[in-house]
């Protein structure tokens, strides 16, 4: 314990020196975020912007047919279909991967759509792509505080927390 706080001193003194700190996106619901321990497992890469990292979530109506719903806008989910009372399953891919390009994602959504539950799939290619997995792996930050927004959008439809899943 000790160890981990002298190494997140001495990080947190480079990064003082180093001028870097954090980063705040206006479009964001959910703060800055920084480079502080416990975040220090992206190699000092702060997240990029929702919008630079083209994160879009589609809500599916059947497996073959989606909108695009925005997080924080709780009338747009409710006039797209979105059901409170069911659960919500969130399936993301991954590193380098794309909802539109990864192969389990369809099988995923289509294996989903025969329960009675809300699909939200999140597309963030651009903040997903290679070659730099330290940069994807601080825009995962970005990539699930959006989720979180989207929850709270849910939430003030009536949906509670524990009927959220993340799958992926």
């Amino acid at each position: 314990m000790l160890l981990r706080f002298i190494i997140g001193l001495a990080l947190s003194q480079h990064l003082l020196c180093a001028g870097i700190r954090s980063v705040c996106y206006n479009e964001m619901r959910f703060g800055c975020f920084d480079l502080w321990p416990p975040y220090t497992n992206s190699n000092f890469h702060l997240p990029a912007s929702p919008s630079e990292q083209g994160i879009q979530f589609l809500f599916f109506h059947n497996s073959h047919q989606y909108s695009l719903v925005q997080p924080g806008n709780s009338a747009g989910l409710r006039n797209e279909g979105f059901n409170p009372q069911r659960p919500t399953k969130f399936v993301v891919h991954g590193f380098t991967g794309s909802a539109f390009e990864t192969d389990w994602i369809p099988d995923m959504v289509a294996e989903l759509m025969k329960q009675d539950v809300n699909v939200v799939v999140v597309h963030w290619e651009q903040g997903a792509k290679g070659p730099n997995y330290w940069q994807a792996a601080a825009n995962t930050r970005v990539v699930g505080a959006e989720i979180a927004s989207l929850v709270v959008s849910a939430e003030q439809l009536g949906s509670h927390r524990s009927q959220f899943h993340v799958i992926g």
